[in-house]
């Protein structure tokens, strides 16, 4: 999902001897897209743009961590049936990067659908383990299993290989 990041740190030594620190919850910044007035208590823009304001106190009070917010906004869907119920088991928006879930998905290629489902059961369910630990376990599990068990492809033998004349 495409947001805006503003820091307010930054912007506040942009605007450092100009602002007392009795003002701060009233700074605002502009939209890199339309250049509307944000202030910190918006999460949306008028163009329709999602805004995270960090080390803003307002905005944390009103939406929560905006470190969460900036990882649900990135996470990265399933695209497997596996990796849906991974995601849904640990109870998080998606993958956190691209990389993740294309190694999901080649593990449930190589291990098939069930096999993958042990791996949920054993993480989320056994272990009690959810969140983004849960989902780094699972992704660890599914990478040793490929490292360790993956079927690989022999080079052809001599005997196998064609005569030259």
């Amino acid at each position: 999902m495409d947001y805006e990041k503003i820091d307010l740190n930054k912007l506040m030594r942009s605007l450092s001897g100009h602002v007392g620190r009795s003002e701060i919850d009233d700074v605002e910044s502009r939209c890199s897209v339309c250049r509307a007035w944000i202030r910190q208590d918006q999460d949306k823009c008028r163009c329709g743009r999602s805004i995270v304001w960090v080390n803003s106190v307002v905005w944390r009070k009103i939406y929560g961590d905006p470190k969460r917010v900036m990882r649900e906004y990135d996470s990265v869907a399933a695209s497997t049936n596996s990796g849906d119920e991974l995601v849904t088991a640990c109870g998080v928006t998606g993958f956190s990067t691209k990389n993740d879930e294309a190694d999901w998905a080649k593990a449930e290629r190589i291990f098939g659908y069930d096999s993958m489902v042990g791996i949920i059961r054993y993480v989320c369910i056994k272990k009690d383990t959810r969140g983004t630990n849960g989902m780094a376990w699972a992704m660890a599990v599914a990478r040793k299993n490929m490292r360790e068990r993956a079927p690989t492809t022999k080079p052809p033998s001599s005997d196998d290989a064609p005569e030259m004349v």
